[in-house]
């Protein structure tokens, strides 16, 4: 069983295993006045997000498995040192860490892969998750390599998603000068600055295929 994290009727799972004996978190205070944190702010709310790297100056204290609301000032929790991660769950500078292997007793999942994964394709919008990774704020239309399959169609503009770096949405369009075609497209190759910790991974999922029906994607 995971440990899950539940904020405004949601569910995040960040670590497998916790039952299994492989994990172990240690007790902190998330104070912003000694601990460098990773937040976020929900109207006059203030959280410790789920999955971020806690910082003692430059000391890694720990990935949390939970989130921690601070509005009101500190408050007691947990980091983890050791288990088996979700990478995908991760902030960008968690994952940061982990692929720098400075908590080498947490271990990534899938390990030693990235995989990436079409999961929602309508109009001109394309929906790509990375398992085992992060996308980074560098992401852009160059990132990816496209096949277009004399569709005509290419890669307008990336968005990395705010609450879920995981995904990006790609946003398709004509390229100048063409009229779209039927037919399928594929990407067949992504950057490694577009992701974190790519370098001696194995890469799975590619190419994703797209299919053009009526100049949209699907």
């Amino acid at each position: 069983m995971g440990v899950s994290v539940t904020y405004f009727g949601k569910q995040k799972a960040v670590f497998a295993n916790q039952d299994d004996g492989i994990f172990s978190a240690v007790p902190i205070t998330f104070d912003e006045n000694v601990l460098t944190l990773e937040t976020y702010t929900e109207g006059s709310r203030k959280f410790v997000k789920a999955g971020s790297v806690v910082k003692y100056g430059n000391t890694v204290k720990g990935i949390t498995a939970e989130e921690y609301e601070i509005t009101d000032g500190p408050v007691n929790g947990r980091v983890v040192l050791e288990g088996y991660v979700y990478v995908e769950e991760l902030t960008e500078g968690a994952a940061a860490v982990i692929s720098m292997n400075t908590l080498p007793k947490i271990v990534p999942i899938p390990f030693g892969k990235i995989i990436f994964d079409k999961i929602f394709a309508n109009g001109t919008e394309v929906y790509i998750k990375a398992h085992g990774t992060v996308w980074t704020n560098t992401v852009s239309p160059t990132s990816f390599t496209v096949s277009d399959g004399s569709t005509n169609m290419e890669i307008k503009s990336v968005e990395r998603l705010t609450d879920e770096h995981s995904t990006v949405k790609l946003t398709f369009g004509v390229k100048a000068s063409q009229s779209a075609a039927d037919g399928v497209f594929q990407i067949t190759a992504v950057n490694q600055s577009a992701v974190s910790g790519a370098a001696g991974k194995v890469i799975g999922g590619l190419p994703i295929e797209i299919t053009v029906k009526d100049g949209e994607v699907c």
